[in-house]
């Protein structure tokens, strides 16, 4: 579509993820540790997230999430931009919390998101709309279910697919706080992946194929903590 455009050092983002993750447990090695970057290694606690932020930025305007004129506060485009990403949401938690402890880690109360909701500075939504206090506007959208066990490119990939795919068809942006439960287990996650053609699509037939036949093989074999 004319005039949108996925600009995001993607590579290089993904690659500090990937070097942050093995420094992280080469240091901890060296000192008689052991780092864990499972969504839920301890089942009292919050567990380990890895939350995506995204921005829309207009080349003349600076920062198009805003102003709005909309009941959300945001501009038109930015609400096509986070309702793309709820409708995606029920498969794309395949891609960012791709293992069966993930879905420990999903669930109310502790920050993740359990439904495919929205929400201004609400910790309980998949989808955050983050406030500069300094303006009192939505700075960036933070999308929090999503864990370390993620490959983030391909976790970043999907966001930012549903995302454009949501303003090409301005996608409506429904009330906050209110969606669907999302998926209670890979299993079921996977399940809603392989029937999505939206992103067989966005991810290549054979990549897709590969990456859901990997996860079904990981399910039987899990141990869950």
């Amino acid at each position: 579509s004319s005039g949108i455009n996925a600009e995001w050092p993607l590579r290089p983002g993904a690659d500090s993820v990937i070097t942050a993750r093995q420094t992280i447990h080469a240091i901890s090695k060296k000192h008689g540790y052991q780092a864990t970057f499972m969504a839920k290694p301890f089942p009292d606690q919050v567990g380990n997230g890895l939350h995506l932020h995204i921005s829309c930025l207009d080349a003349k305007k600076g920062n198009s999430l805003v102003p709005g004129d909309q009941p959300s506060g945001l501009s038109e485009v930015a609400e096509y931009m986070v309702a793309g990403i709820l409708k995606r949401l029920p498969q794309l938690v395949a891609i960012t919390a791709p293992t069966p402890n993930s879905y420990r880690r999903i669930k109310p109360g502790f920050w993740t998101g359990h439904k495919a909701s929205w929400a201004l500075e609400d910790k309980e939504s998949a989808v955050r709309l983050c406030l500069d206090f300094n303006t009192g506007t939505v700075s960036n959208v933070e999308l929090k279910t999503c864990d370390p066990t993620a490959n983030p490119y391909l976790a970043v990939g999907g966001l930012l697919a549903a995302a454009l795919d949501g303003i090409r068809s301005k996608a409506e942006l429904g009330p906050p706080a209110v969606g669907p439960v999302l998926p209670t287990s890979l299993t079921e996650a996977i399940a809603n992946l392989e029937q999505s053609t939206f992103y067989e699509e966005a991810m290549g037939k054979d990549l897709f194929k590969t990456f859901i036949e990997v996860k079904k093989k990981k399910v039987p074999t899990a141990t869950l903590r």
